[in-house]
């Protein structure tokens, strides 16, 4: 997982903290601003435009954009044979493409335009989830394999497609109280741990295999965060914490069954949209927070109240933030736009449940097979992810 660090005037949005209710009273409601939601042509446009904006930059299978098309230092991710090679930076497109294409459906505004380039990363993907299985992984605190994956991307591309065999071998990758060395991020970051393993978390809960170690390192990972809720609200690894856990919470066979972490996870991610958000202006520096936090998956959970008009929020600062030439871009990124397709990407998947459509019904939350990737992205430059470390999500 790979964060990008924008941080800038904190801007102020008013939002009550909503309360968190059992799940059967929830479903099927709808607040009315999320019912009406962004206004629906302008989204139209927004993503019309970006669909201009990433075909600009696409190189073949690839993009251009130096965060993407950067290979780290002695990276030979296995590949299909005869395909295009895969790396970390550009499966990282390809997921968030894959999850895009599930949110526009088969007509949603910017489909046609993009329908090639989803197309593209589908292969990949599935190529990734044949290529993958049996290789073990590269960073996990027993076992790890010098030619293995980073385990969180794995879990990713075996979430995307819900893999049985992927899951089968992430769980047997858990020993003791997780999957990663502790020491694996350096002061600063570790929060990054509680993310990479929600990834994994997120696999074995969504094909059934949630046993009792992955609920107690959930809980382990719950304990964490509460501290650093409680220490530093407001802060950058808090929120990716509570994004994390948040997505792992929003699989349908886990979703009542935390219902105090719910309600802490919300309440944290409530937290930081007050913190950054003052004057009615956001800073361009926040700009993934918010486009993760619109396409945040707790937050449609039927039982979570009020969260539809964060999401709502969270979308209208996004939109706002676009540039006139279609895109999204970080403000002194280092080479100039460098992680401008991959912001493209974030902003066109918060937007794209929006699109014209979705129908009225855009923000309730999505069944089972329906995909979506939450997650950070990059720095204030080509390489941001921390040094020596495997990258992945």
């Amino acid at each position: 997982m790979i964060v990008m660090a924008f941080r800038g005037i904190v801007l102020v949005v008013v939002l009550s903290l909503g309360a968190v209710v059992p799940e059967s009273a929830g479903i099927g409601r709808i607040s009315r601003e999320a019912a009406r939601g962004p206004d629906r042509v302008r989204v139209g446009e927004a993503l019309s435009s970006a669909a201009g904006c990433l075909e600009r930059d696409r190189d073949g299978a690839s993009f251009r954009d130096p965060y993407l098309a950067y290979v780290y230092p002695g990276e030979h991710l296995p590949s299909p044979p005869g395909a295009p090679p895969l790396t970390y930076r550009n499966v990282d497109a390809a997921a968030i493409l894959v999850s895009i294409g599930q949110e526009l459906g088969a007509s949603g505004d910017g489909r046609a335009a993009l329908a090639p380039m989803i197309i593209q990363a589908e292969t990949a993907i599935g190529g990734a989830v044949a290529t993958w299985r049996g290789r073990g992984f590269s960073n996990v605190r027993v076992g790890a394999q010098s030619e293995g994956i980073a385990l969180d991307t794995y879990c990713t591309v075996g979430w995307l497609k819900r893999d049985a065999i992927m899951a089968e071998e992430a769980g047997a990758a858990l020993h003791g109280d997780g999957w990663l060395p502790e020491a694996l991020y350096d002061a600063g970051d570790e929060f990054r741990l509680i993310a990479d393993e929600a990834w994994c978390l997120r696999l074995l809960a969504a094909t059934g295999r949630f046993g009792p170690d992955a609920r107690r390192l959930l809980e382990r990972h719950a304990a964490v965060f509460r501290d650093h809720a409680r220490e530093r609200p407001g802060d950058m690894g808090t929120f990716y914490e509570a994004l994390h856990l948040g997505m792992v919470l929003a699989e349908p066979s886990l979703r009542p069954t935390r219902p105090r972490l719910l309600g802490e996870v919300v309440a944290a991610l409530r937290g930081w949209a007050a913190a950054h958000a003052r004057g009615g202006r956001a800073d361009p520096r926040d700009l993934l927070e918010w486009a993760n936090l619109a396409s945040a998956d707790v937050l449609r959970i039927p039982s979570v109240s009020a969260s539809d008009r964060l999401r709502g929020r969270a979308v209208r600062i996004v939109l706002d933030m676009q540039q006139d030439d279609g895109c999204w871009a970080s403000p002194g990124a280092r080479p100039p736009r460098a992680g401008a397709t991959f912001m493209t990407l974030r902003a066109v998947l918060a937007l794209a449940e929006w699109s014209g459509n979705r129908g009225e019904d855009a923000g309730s939350a999505r069944g089972p097979g329906e995909v979506r990737q939450s997650e950070a992205g990059p720095g204030e430059g080509a390489n941001p992810a921390p040094q020596a470390r495997r990258p992945a999500q």
